[in-house]
């Protein structure tokens, strides 16, 4: 994540959100392992990431 944003979770919803503290985005994990849905810039994304740590989830929504 880069050093601009954090990435906060509590009970499986994680807000991604600047530093400032203005929220760029959430997500969470789905039922079906490995598969993660959030909103992020205005965007509803939907991504299979197995085994991955918030952190590296939070990465992969802030990718184009």
């Amino acid at each position: 994540m880069s050093a601009s944003y954090d990435v906060e979770g509590k009970d499986g919803v994680f807000v991604i959100a600047e530093q400032t503290g203005k929220v760029i985005g959430v997500f969470y994990a789905e039922s079906d392992l490995g598969w993660w849905r959030g909103h992020v810039r205005g965007r509803v994304r939907r991504l299979f990431i197995p085994a991955a740590e918030p952190l590296d989830v939070g990465r992969r929504f802030l990718s184009p």
